[in-house]
């Protein structure tokens, strides 16, 4: 019986597509709640309450405030950093190669499929002359054209690859984790933990205080 793998993404393809999502499930309603007023309305609003507190402390400090505040454009400043990030992702996102695939042994050897017998065999003598490490070809290259060989060819890998989708046979069930290894390795643990740390109890707390004040 096959066992289980969990793997973690030591290529880096699938922790994108996990921080894409969550830099955008921040950035979305982080603009929502949190993109200034117009400072033209908060005037207008300030100037038809001027007639009652016009003499009063509280207006005129209100008034200089909405004036002189640069509160409102760091807000913006963050915002639309926070969207060039997430764009930014989306991007090299939209430009990984994809990594789950079925494999097909008829694309391996640049085949159609329901090539004939001879095909397979001339095609394989072709992609050998070329791919063999003997040869000074790619040894990755040549194995994977192997293996694609004998799964069209050996009929124990041919009724492999079309029961398991490998001609080697079942394999251990592998399950992938979408952050890098680097971020359990126990030498990065205290940096992980300050990054968590200034993310929770930090600027997710200013964020949420920031709408009621």
């Amino acid at each position: 019986m096959a066992g289980q793998q969990f793997q973690y993404d030591d290529s880096g393809n699938t922790f994108f597509y996990f921080l894409t999502s969550f830099v955008g499930l921040i950035v979305v309603p982080a603009t929502y709640y949190l993109w200034p007023r117009d400072q033209n309305a908060e005037q207008l609003r300030l100037k038809s309450l001027r007639r009652v507190h016009g003499r009063c402390l509280w207006y005129r400090l209100r008034l200089m405030k909405s004036q002189q505040s640069i509160v409102p454009t760091l807000k913006k400043a963050a915002l639309l950093f926070g969207w060039a990030v997430f764009l930014l992702l989306a991007y090299k996102v939209s430009k990984l190669d994809r990594e789950y695939q079925e494999y097909n042994p008829y694309e391996v050897l640049n085949l159609d499929p329901g090539a004939s017998l001879s095909e397979i065999k001339k095609q394989y003598r072709v992609l050998s002359l070329k791919y063999h490490p003997d040869k000074g070809g790619d040894e990755s290259t040549f194995m994977r054209i192997a293996k694609a060989y004998a799964a069209l060819t050996n009929e124990q890998s041919r009724q492999n690859w079309e029961t398991y989708g490998n001609p080697d046979g079942p394999g251990a069930t592998s399950f992938g984790i979408a952050l890098p290894a680097w971020i359990v390795d126990q030498k990065n643990s205290m940096l992980v933990l300050l990054v968590y740390g200034l993310a929770f109890m930090v600027i997710l707390p200013v964020v949420v205080v920031s709408p009621v004040q």
